[in-house]
C-alpha cells in the first residue's frame, strides 16, 4: 500500500528565477550534494512543454552500509509551472517506487512550492513503516529545502 505524502513552503524569490534554477543541471548537482549525495550526475533534454532531466546520486547509507544509488526523472511543464517526477533506486527493483509532483505558484515577489507525491516499498511486515518513516522525513525537510533555494537564488 502506498504512503502518500504532502508538503508546502514559500520561497523568497520569484517564481520565473526559481524555474529556471530548478530546471539547471549543475544546480540539481548542488542541492543533492547538500543533502548528502556524494555523486550527482545530472543531464538535460528539451522537450515540447519543457525540459526533461535525469539526475543519477549516490549517498551513504548510514544505517545499513554501503551505498544508495537512485535516478531522479523529472519532466518539466514550463507553462503550468510543474515537475512531474518519480525516483528509481538502483538495486530494489519493482520494491522501491517514489512518484510525485511539484507545482510553482507565483505570489507577488515570492513563491509557493507545493509537492505531493506516493512511496511504496514493498517488503513484507516492515515495507508500510519504512516508506512512513521516509515520506515523515521528506516532509520535514521542505523548510531547508526552501531555504535552500531561496538562498541559491539570491546568490
Amino acid at each position: 500500500m502506498a504512503v502518500s505524502f504532502k508538503m508546502s513552503g514559500r520561497i523568497d524569490a520569484p517564481v520565473d528565477a526559481l524555474v529556471e534554477r530548478m530546471t539547471d543541471p549543475e544546480e540539481q548537482e548542488r542541492i543533492s550534494k547538500h543533502f548528502g549525495s556524494e555523486v550527482a550526475r545530472c543531464t538535460r533534454s528539451d522537450g515540447t512543454a519543457g525540459p526533461h532531466i535525469e539526475l543519477y546520486t549516490e549517498e551513504p547509507d548510514r544505517k545499513m552500509g554501503g551505498t544508495n544509488k537512485s535516478t531522479l526523472f523529472m519532466d518539466w511543464d514550463l507553462d503550468r509551472r510543474v515537475c512531474r517526477w518519480r525516483r528509481e533506486d538502483h538495486g530494489y527493483g519493482d520494491r522501491f517506487t517514489m512518484t510525485g509532483e511539484m507545482r510553482l505558484e507565483p505570489v507577488g515577489d515570492t513563491s509557493m512550492m507545493h509537492e505531493r507525491g506516493e512511496l511504496t516499498i514493498d517488503y513484507p511486515i516492515f515495507g508500510k513503516q519504512i516508506a512512513k518513516k521516509i515520506a515523515r522525513a521528506l516532509e520535514r525537510k521542505q523548510p531547508e529545502k526552501c531555504q535552500y533555494w531561496e538562498e541559491r537564488i539570491g546568490s
